[in-house]
């Protein structure tokens, strides 16, 4: 039985990264420091922090690993410009430290979990080899781990991931636009369209995201970099989706100012290399609509 190493293994990501790897046969150990109710899809799970050196030295003293799946990252773009030290600790710092544990001991396969917040922003969908932009802490303190990454002559793909969406249990992330109007609608509640609703968003279904990750290990790809998102939208048309899902629906615009305009992704690499994508926007809102129907407690109106 092959063994997998996840960190992150209880978060939004990595709690599906667990569930479909153990699902394939894998043996599955989580490295993290939350708990919830998607660990029984992970045999052995140890806490703690990605920069204890001492204490991932122990861990890969005691368990040979085939892969590892590095998925732990403080993710919040906009508390990065307020705490950047902390994100190039964590998001650089604690790959590196990762890396020379694995180097130390002799495990070769790594996949990592990007973004593409690396990325300087363009008026058509974005390929892998365009520039990259030190946007915010978050975006380039990621870049800068996978610069590390592929110095570390380890067997590395890197994925960088448009907008991961979709149901998660307890932990979905309420943050991330396509869960917060399914909640919205669930509750037949009113949406607020900031700018009419004109940002563009690339989108991907948390279940592809995970689904994306074992394929690679499946087909031993290696030293590659991919975008990893299946449709590009606008925020308006995600609102208008869920409308026809659901009539009772109210929709507001408005002319309050956006940060920017967003950005789109080209998957066409990756598509090259045979993924294929189970689960398209319409029927993972439909999904979400369905399940947070019969569970409402959150309130009536929220914007976006």
């Amino acid at each position: 039985m092959k063994t997998v190493l996840i960190t992150g293994a209880a978060g939004y990501l990595g709690s599906h990264l667990a569930k479909t790897f153990k699902l394939d046969g894998w043996k599955v150990v989580g490295f993290g420091h939350k708990r919830h109710t998607m660990n029984h899809y992970i045999d052995v799970m140890h806490y703690g922090d990605i920069r204890d050196r001492e204490l991932l030295e122990s861990l890969f003293h005691n368990i040979h690993f085939d892969l590892v799946v590095h998925a732990a990252a403080r993710i919040e773009a906009g508390i990065s410009v307020n705490e950047p030290t902390e994100f190039y600790d964590v998001n650089t710092g604690g790959t590196t430290n990762l890396l020379n544990v694995m180097t130390h001991h002799g495990v070769k396969n790594i996949i990592f979990c990007s973004t593409a917040a690396v990325y300087k922003t363009q008026n058509r969908p974005i390929k892998e080899e365009d520039d990259i932009a030190n946007n915010s802490p978050y975006g380039f303190s990621k870049y800068l781990a996978e610069e590390a990454i592929k110095a570390s002559k380890l067997n590395y793909v890197i994925l960088r991931l448009g907008s991961v969406y979709g149901y998660s249990e307890d932990n979905t992330r309420m943050n991330i636009m396509p869960n917060l109007f399914s909640k919205i609608s669930s509750l037949n509640g009113t949406i607020n369209l900031f700018s009419g609703g004109k940002q563009l968003k690339s989108l991907v279904s948390v279940y592809d995201v995970a689904r994306c990750f074992k394929f690679m290990a499946d087909n031993k790809i290696n030293n590659q970099i991919f975008n990893l998102s299946n449709e590009n939208t606008t925020v308006k048309k995600v609102a208008h989706i869920l409308k026809k899902i659901n009539p009772r629906l109210k929709i507001q615009t408005n002319n309050y100012p956006i940060p920017n305009l967003g950005y789109t992704l080209s998957n066409k690499k990756l598509l090259k290399y045979k993924f294929k994508f189970l689960y398209n926007l319409k029927k993972c809102l439909e999904d979400m609509h369905e399940k947070w129907s019969t569970k409402n407690k959150f309130v009536n109106k929220l914007e976006y």
